[in-house]
């Protein structure tokens, strides 16, 4: 899909660098582009963009009929359009033998899905909660009853069946035996409400534990406009606090499709599961994670900050005068928090778990230049706890190499495993030569110049217990030289950079100030070669000019 946006001056329906060079001709995209609701400006320049659909179409538009009458556009480009549109609905019709929907069988995948993607985000030994007669827990927060369990607006879709959180744990606990009482302690909408606080204090006081449900609803985090918090509702973090008066043990379960933070009050809770927006099953899953059916094994795939004021773009959104400056640049996400080293309420990547693992033995295995593979590395992984459990093994690297700017660290692989207690497995992770690579502005291309790179191993972005250097071979970056490349850069070059040399020892070489700076090894030299060749030439003792230059790229008079 298309957005909105313009795109270096250009909508991106109508951007022909982005939905043809990189989308298909890069990318290797063979689907349809269709276009975000109203996206379209000139339905013409869309179609020979690469756009296939435009949303909501409008059959008594016909500047595209006249385009083809008129020879504008080219019978080639709309023949594609076609194609991948009669591609789409090949592979989305029914098989001529299909087999009937077991709705059931879906729900279980659904299920199941939602539980081994749930994040568990701290917890000091409350969970898994041990299945025992006479225990007594207090199912605490509206969104137990009405579960927020899939996306607002446009994508919104009807489920067969809704199971709420505390219909699951309802259930389950008259099969173990266990008392449950519910408060709903908040409304999904408004300011605390005393009344509903000191009905679910009460019930707290009686239990052994709390589950308490929290997140966004649905009108926090819609479509069609920007969050301006990273908070939870005021009404559910005032409904913590009084909570932790009680002294119950606190469970916390999480429904949001975006991210909030816990800092103000995660430390009066004893255990946070971050579920995200489960689908249907959500209750199901909830209850298979809370009581140990399923250990999660979930990892975070954005970093959670501690306030909104610590992102990287929390300075040039939303911008102004209609226009937004992607100011962070390659520093998104983790990439930010980790070359800044700022702190953050959960890394990029982490995911408790029931169990422990410990990694050791990184072994790196360097590939050759003409391998797309640019090395492996093999870790033994060893499940060092009582449960059996899945680890997400996370892989980094550093690239030293001084002539392209990196962030500090980047996740270059991973892989999951599944342990029982005291199992450990070798795992593997090839990393490919092009995941290395940069874009470099200058020479228009993805560059991996080679050298020494550190990689490192672990369970997230800021727990990585594992580290190796390695020397992996890379390309040479090749910039069409100019007045206004540096010195250095042009004494480099193998072919230009013999010209210049001679013609300077031609006409007597560098004198005076410049040549002593460029034999000073203590810093001068470096200074000298940084500067760009246009200035170097203005500095008395240097025997070329500007239009020699000029004459040396083929670009004189």
């Amino acid at each position: 899909m298309s957005s909105y946006n313009r795109i270096n001056g250009v909508f991106a329906s109508q951007n022909h660098w982005l939905l043809t060079q990189v989308l298909r001709d890069e990318w290797g995209f063979d689907g349809v582009v269709v276009s975000d609701w109203g996206a379209v400006r000139d339905p013409v320049d869309a179609l020979m963009a690469g756009l296939d659909l435009r949303m909501p179409g409008r059959p008594e538009d016909g500047r595209i009929h006249d385009a083809l009458a008129n020879g504008k556009i080219d019978p080639t480009i709309l023949a594609n359009t076609v194609e991948r549109i009669r591609l789409l609905s090949e592979r989305t019709s029914p098989s001529t033998s299909a087999y009937p929907v077991d709705y059931a069988q879906h729900h279980e995948l659904v299920r199941k899905a939602a539980a081994d993607s749930a994040v568990l985000l701290t917890n000091d030994g409350v969970l898994p909660i041990a299945s025992e007669q006479g225990v007594k827990i207090a199912v605490v927060g509206e969104l137990a009853r009405q579960s927020r369990y899939q996306g607002a607006g446009s994508s919104r879709v009807n489920p067969t069946k809704v199971v709420s959180g505390l219909e699951a744990l309802t259930a389950r606990a008259q099969e173990a035996g266990i008392e449950l009482e519910f408060a709903s302690g908040y409304a999904l909408s408004g300011p605390p409400d005393n009344a509903l606080v000191e009905e679910a204090v009460e019930v707290a006081g009686r239990a052994d534990i709390v589950i308490l449900f929290m997140g966004l609803p649905g009108e926090f985090e819609a479509e069609g406009r920007d969050r301006t918090t990273i908070d939870l509702p005021a009404n559910q973090t005032a409904l913590v606090t009084a909570l932790s008066k009680t002294g119950t043990r606190t469970v916390v379960v999480l429904s949001n499709g975006s991210v909030v933070t816990t800092s103000p009050w995660r430390n009066h809770v004893n255990a946070i599961v971050e579920f995200w927006l489960t689908g249907q099953a959500h209750g199901d899953a909830v209850s298979d994670v809370l009581f140990g059916v399923v250990n999660p094994s979930g990892k975070l795939a954005e970093t959670i900050p501690v306030r909104l004021e610590n992102s990287p773009a929390f300075l040039a959104f939303p911008g102004e005068n209609q226009n937004v400056e992607y100011g962070e640049g390659i520093y998104v996400g983790y990439r930010y928090y980790d070359a800044r080293d700022i702190a953050v309420d959960y890394p990029f990547g982490h995911g408790l778990s029931y169990t422990t693992f410990e990694y050791s033995n990184l072994a790196i295995n360097v590939r050759p230049l003409s391998d797309p593979i640019a090395f492996d590395a093999k870790i033994r992984v060893s499940n060092t706890g009582e449960y059996f459990g899945q680890e997400v093994v996370q892989l980094y690297v550093e690239d030293c190499n001084p002539s392209i700017a990196t962030p500090l660290r980047e996740l270059r692989g991973w892989e999951k495993v599944g342990l029982a207690p005291g199992e450990e497995a070798t795992v593997e992770i090839s990393v490919k030569r092009d995941h290395l690579s940069h874009w470099h502005t200058l020479s228009q291309s993805w560059v991996f110049p080679g050298g020494e790179v550190v990689v490192y191993v672990g369970s997230s972005s800021r727990d990585l217990p594992l580290k190796q250097p390695a020397i992996v071979p890379g390309s040479k970056i090749v910039l069409e030289l100019d007045e206004w490349s540096t010195f250095g850069e042009w004494l480099d070059n193998l072919e230009l950079g013999p010209k210049l040399s001679k013609l300077i020892e031609e006409r007597g070489g560098l004198k005076g100030r410049m040549a002593d700076l460029l034999a000073d090894e203590g810093g001068g030299r470096d200074a000298v070669l940084s500067v760009p060749l246009a200035t170097i030439v203005e500095f008395p003792g240097v025997p070329v000019s500007l239009e020699d230059i000029r004459t040396i790229t083929g670009k004189g008079a």
